[in-house]
């Protein structure tokens, strides 16, 4: 069973932090990071940073949860994450089981935090993130977004409790 710390410990990485929303690229543009984390979309240019973890069996409540984190080096207008977690089907496709939405900018340079919490069912699941920031000094004035997905985890019926 994994737990939410070893979760966040082995999958939320510093690299995604500038693969998400802090390198450059462009629209359409898909990266992997080292330890598979996928990444797609419009960037920041380093102005925010984004982690999400591997989906885990929360101990206390026995839900299968994601979590996301954002930290903004710039002024934030908007910021709004949806983290959400997926079950793959028996035909290897990916389905959504429940999102949580988390509307509120950050204060400069606070961490954001978020979670999501389902049903422990067994399965093999993966934690998403769609992220949209608008900054103070955008120079566009539009925004910038982007998503990710984390490696896929198996849970097993034994993990349900």
């Amino acid at each position: 069973m994994i737990r939410a710390r070893k979760a966040l410990q082995l999958v939320a990485i510093p690299a995604l932090t500038l693969a998400l929303l802090g390198a450059e690229g462009g629209c359409g543009s898909e990266e992997s990071t080292p330890d598979g984390v996928t990444i797609r979309g419009n960037v920041l240019l380093g102005r925010c940073s984004h982690r999400i973890s591997a989906p885990y069996v929360d101990q206390q409540d026995g839900k299968i949860r994601g979590y996301a984190d954002v930290k903004c080096r710039e002024a934030v207008i908007r910021h709004t994450m949806t983290i959400g977690i997926q079950r793959r089907n028996a035909n290897g496709a990916w389905i959504q089981q429940g999102n949580m939405t988390y509307p509120n900018a950050p204060a400069l340079n606070a961490l954001k935090k978020g979670t999501v919490g389902i049903a422990c069912v067994p399965g093999v699941y993966r934690t998403t993130l769609k992220a949209f920031a608008q900054l103070v000094k955008e120079p566009d004035g539009k925004g910038d977004s982007g998503e990710s997905e984390s490696p896929s985890v198996t849970v097993a019926a034994k993990d349900c409790g």
